[in-house]
């Protein structure tokens, strides 16, 4: 598992930013000058010019968009797996990826809040769909927002799983009385 968090979150989730900016942008007819990405080294970048005026809101929004639906079909796959056909280690490769897409969103809230105006993934977005003041603020969020409750959903599915395979068959009785160590 730890290899496969690391993997996500150096080479993965970079990749899969990046690619975020790169698949609106190639659609809006822009010109791909670089696309630098060095696995484990955490350095990613995308060079474009002649970047159309309508398909810069999505060219920003892309690189948290992109992860956000990657992340979402990995999760979502999680859950619609039978745990007993699919053996929990194999199942793991598909949650911890998608978790790590997720929760690289997190990063949004702090964009949306702390961060200057000159550059925040969802604001363009956000402005061009009608969003200002505190619809734009809740629009900058969203993808942040939904990483929230699709990792809840996968924490309660998974605690609901948990205690259906215990090894008696029953929930466990145990109830904490903090003198537990």
């Amino acid at each position: 598992m730890a290899s496969s968090s690391l993997l996500s979150f150096f080479v993965l989730y970079p990749f899969v930013h990046e690619c975020g900016h790169l698949i609106p942008a190639i659609a809006g007819g822009a010109t791909v000058n670089d696309f630098v990405w060095t696995p484990f080294f955490g350095h990613a970048h995308v060079g474009l010019s002649n970047v159309s005026g309508s398909a810069l809101p999505w060219v920003d929004a892309g690189g948290a968009l992109l992860p956000t639906l990657v992340g979402t079909a990995l999760v979502g796959t999680w859950m619609a797996l039978p745990t007993k056909a699919s053996g929990p280690n194999w199942r793991l490769w598909l949650l911890v990826p998608g978790v790590v897409m997720l929760v690289g969103n997190l990063g949004l809230f702090f964009e949306a809040t702390v961060g200057s105006g000159s550059y925040r993934h969802m604001y363009l977005l956000a402005k061009a769909i009608g969003g200002e003041g505190i619809v734009g603020k809740a629009l900058e969020v969203l993808p942040a927002v939904w990483t929230v409750v699709v990792v809840a959903l996968a924490i309660g599915l998974h605690r609901r799983q948990s205690k259906a395979t215990e090894p008696s068959g029953e929930r466990a009785n145990w109830k904490w009385s903090g003198n537990e160590r």
